[in-house]
């Protein structure tokens, strides 16, 4: 076990691309304008 050297440490690699993470974002935008309707 090592030391954690900074934040980047501790980030996740939730998402493969940029890409991958706008998609989820303009999912989540519309259903959320969906459900305010």
């Amino acid at each position: 076990m090592r030391a954690i050297g900074s934040v980047d440490d501790l980030a996740a690699e939730t998402f493969e691309s940029g890409d991958e993470l706008d998609g989820l974002l303009a999912f989540t935008y519309a259903e959320r304008l969906r459900e305010i309707g």
